[in-house]
């Protein structure tokens, strides 16, 4: 089983290279190419959630896009929000230290429009069970007919392919930060899980390991789940070049 404890734990170790990796990797980007077209048709979305914002780049991106929307992030590490609150202090995003399962606790029933929860980040979750509660607190604080998306690696695809890495197509990612040269390498282990063990050196020489797992889940059944919990017009995207994980789209039922 995975705490929110630990997966806390390895983020903050994350935490000092994650934004380095994450715009290496086109992550970022690929997120607000996605969310950017994904708003863009939906003129009937004004209040917006990133609830795994990290440090808040996307949805300061996003602000800067749709001046008249209001838009918060959420995140389960403290280091990552106090990261985003002193980047972004005088914009109008707020960031705040919560899981998922405790948005119906720090945010009002009926608030928002949009809910995300991209970059593969949901399935964090110890067991279906668990998924099931971070899905029926969205559609608490989803306005009447607000949409839920929400993304997940395609593992077999990246097992076979050894990318996962994707976008970024090396095996091996290479980045500088504050003059130390890091070199950044991930292995795919399964059990009961799904596993990733992050290496990552520093000046050449072993610096830290971070160590991942994420829920095993079927496409099928996460549609049962959605629909069990109150979504409907649920839209299931494969993954492809312009977006390198499955996406869910779903819309809370009246």
């Amino acid at each position: 089983m995975v705490s929110d404890s630990f997966v806390q734990k390895q983020y903050i170790k994350f935490s000092e290279f994650y934004e380095k990796i994450a715009i290496k990797r086109g992550h970022f980007q690929t997120q607000i190419n996605l969310l950017k077209q994904f708003i863009n048709s939906k003129p009937e979305i004004n209040n917006i959630l990133d609830a795994a914002c990290a440090t808040g780049n996307v949805i300061d991106n996003l602000s800067n896009k749709f001046t008249s929307k209001k838009f918060c992030g959420s995140d389960l590490c403290e280091v990552f929000i106090e990261k985003a609150n002193n980047k972004y202090s005088n914009t109008n995003e707020s960031f705040l230290c919560t899981s998922w399962g405790s948005l119906n606790e720090s945010f009002t029933n009926n608030k928002f429009d949009l809910v995300f929860i991209l970059g593969n980040s949901i399935m964090h979750v110890c067991s279906i069970d668990e998924l099931m509660q971070v899905f029926l607190n969205v559609k608490l604080i989803l306005s009447n007919n607000g949409y839920f998306l929400f993304d997940f690696r395609a593992w077999e695809k990246n097992q076979k392919e050894h990318e996962f890495n994707l976008p970024y197509k090396n095996p091996v990612i290479e980045f500088d930060l504050q003059g130390n040269n890091y070199s950044y390498k991930t292995t795919y282990k399964l059990n009961d899980r799904h596993c990733l063990e992050h290496d990552i050196q520093k000046n050449g020489v072993d610096y830290c390991k971070i160590n991942l797992s994420f829920l095993k889940i079927s496409i099928n059944e996460l549609i049962d789940l959605l629909e069990e919990c109150g979504f409907c017009n649920i839209k299931f995207i494969k993954e492809n070049n312009k977006y390198p994980y499955h996406l869910f789209i779903a819309k809370k039922c009246k």
